[in-house]
């Protein structure tokens, strides 16, 4: 049973899909947080999670497909959960395809959601209902 409220007004997620290259960032730094889901194929490394304007944060990642067949997620999937403040935050309008690499493949994508408070400083992050939660820094 969940209690968590879900919060929708002035929630928006934006996917992008089109990008590619690898698990670091530009600057050189690695991945701040890598989940794998149950089969452990699929990877995906949260490349940052970062609060941008108007009251959302970005999440930014890497899919690394290493399984059977083409890998992929959807933002309407993907949530972030706040546990202390009992809040999940979903997406509101999911704006472009699913974020797919084929197999061996990778593809960076990324996501806004609403913001958590600014007092939050880290948030899980679940991709689906199996897939574990990972806990993920909130950088300004």
């Amino acid at each position: 049973m969940t209690h968590f409220a879900p919060f929708r007004s002035a929630c928006f997620v934006a996917l992008l899909a089109g990008l590619s290259g690898s698990a670091a960032l530009a600057d050189g730094s690695a991945p701040v947080a890598t989940v794998k889901n149950l089969d452990a194929d699929v990877r995906i490394d949260i490349l940052s999670l970062k609060r941008t304007e108007n009251n959302t944060v970005t999440l930014q990642i890497e899919l690394v497909n290493n399984g059977a067949g083409d890998g992929g997620i959807t933002a309407s999937n993907t949530r972030l959960v706040d546990l202390i403040g009992r809040r999940r935050y979903d997406a509101g309008l999911e704006m472009a395809a699913p974020c797919n690499a084929p197999n061996g493949g990778k593809k960076q994508c990324w996501m806004m959601f609403a913001a958590p408070p600014a007092a939050t400083k880290s948030i899980n992050v679940q991709f689906y209902g199996d897939w574990p939660l990972v806990s993920a820094p909130i950088s300004e």
